[in-house]
């Protein structure tokens, strides 16, 4: 039959057991010759705080005459995510949405932008069926913002939001990955 797969705050989901700890693992393809009730027991792995997936922010890689800023969303100790999605919330008093632009993680045939809501301060980023994933660090997206006046680089933050709703993120092996968003200055 089917198991669940539940999630816990900075652990990893090692399986079902037969026991506490030790045991025999049972998956949905475990064939099961016991006729009364049995008990399962979820194991985990307690996540080192800097293995974690993490969707942050970078720093600004430019800042031109023109007062727009291009804003890297970067991934740090990415474990070949291949699906995921998470809005980018920016100050629209301070910053007007202009672009995005594919980063070097995923090609530009497997990002999706939800640009729908911009005007609000929201955009949506989604990636899917990713091929060329095969980095541990480095730019998802760069969004480019134009600044209004007299605001500075600097002067802003710019959050990262989970979007579980869409998935959460996961592996190749279609495994939930844990990860944390966080959120930065520009």
């Amino acid at each position: 039959g089917t198991l669940p797969t539940p999630t816990r705050t900075g652990y990893t989901f090692d399986g079902w057991f037969t026991s506490a700890t030790g045991g025999t693992k049972v998956t949905s393809s475990t064939k099961v010759t016991i006729t009364a009730n049995q008990t399962l027991y979820a194991q985990w792995t307690e996540n080192n705080d800097e293995d974690i997936f993490t969707i942050i922010p970078g720093d600004v890689t430019a800042y031109d005459i023109d007062e727009t800023v291009e804003v890297a969303i970067n991934f740090e100790n990415n474990p070949g995510v291949t699906n995921l999605g998470f809005e980018v919330l920016f100050d629209t008093s301070a910053l007007t949405y202009k672009s995005v632009t594919c980063g070097d993680i995923f090609s530009e045939a497997e990002i999706l932008f939800g640009e729908t809501k911009v005007d609000e301060g929201s955009l949506f980023v989604s990636a899917y069926n990713g091929t060329v994933n095969k980095t541990n660090n480095g730019t998802l997206v760069t969004v480019i913002f134009e600044l209004a006046d007299g605001i500075e680089p600097g002067d802003y933050e710019i959050a990262i939001v989970k979007d579980d709703v869409f998935g959460g993120v996961c592996n190749v092996a279609d495994e939930d990955v844990p990860y944390e968003v966080k959120s930065g200055k520009v």
